[in-house]
């Protein structure tokens, strides 16, 4: 190779070197940027929309027992029906528990629907009269059900404001607490309901315990620290 060809080859081959180094330091100090951006401003944590009537108990509570649920669920329903009394009675009445419900939607449309009514019977402060309405009237799944119709009869049965409620069911204005409970579960890394988690940590339940003695025995276990 002639001479001229081969300094023209080390030249380029210098320049080469040279630009991938400004390359790779450009991109360093862009990354020390953006570390340095996202500590100034954290974002913040995903976390619930309030909601105060879908809570019970007294908030300086030693526990805070969340459900994670939806109303079509069958395990659900069971829960309603022969555990969540024990739970309310014996401990959110005592001012041992702090009782808070989550919308966590798996089975269909309905569930959503459900969801909704349920919230915005707790504006006008039967959140949990409703909630159990809804679990008592519990039919096979995305059959009827919990149709609009059906929700506004419930409304009627507990003699809410109709017109009230009617526009808060068809407007869908509970979606941001309903969408907010869903992503906390995903946070929390829920695949079923319901669960349950007390203090913020949750509590496995085996699918055979159909009284759900695992939940009272670890809110015992708290209490009793």
């Amino acid at each position: 190779m002639p001479r001229r060809n081969r300094s023209y080859s080390r030249q380029r081959a210098a320049s080469n070197h040279m630009l991938r180094n400004i390359f790779i330091a450009a991109a360093i100090i862009v990354g020390v940027i953006v570390i340095i951006a996202l500590a100034a401003n954290p974002q913040p944590p995903v976390s619930a929309v309030a909601f105060p009537a879908r809570e019970m108990g007294d908030s300086n509570a030693k526990v805070v027992v969340e459900e994670f649920a939806d109303f079509q669920c069958p395990y659900c329903g069971m829960f309603n029906s022969v555990a969540e009394s024990r739970l309310r009675v014996n401990y959110v009445q005592t001012g041992k528990v702090r009782f808070i419900f989550r919308n966590y939607i798996v089975v269909g449309a309905e569930s959503n629907l459900a969801a909704n009514a349920a919230l915005c019977a707790g504006d006008q402060d039967t959140f949990w009269e409703y909630h159990d309405l809804l679990y008592k009237n519990r039919g096979a799944e995305n059959s009827g059900a919990f149709s609009s119709p059906r929700l506004e009869s419930f409304a009627a049965q507990l003699h809410l404001d109709g017109v009230k409620f009617d526009q808060c069911l068809g407007n869908q204005a509970h979606a941001d607490v309903i969408n907010g409970d869903i992503q906390l579960g995903h946070r929390y890394g829920i695949d079923s309901t319901p669960s349950f988690f007390k203090n913020g940590r949750q509590v496995n339940i085996n699918p055979q315990d159909t009284q759900f003695q695992g939940l009272f025995d670890a809110i015992d276990k708290t209490l009793q620290s």
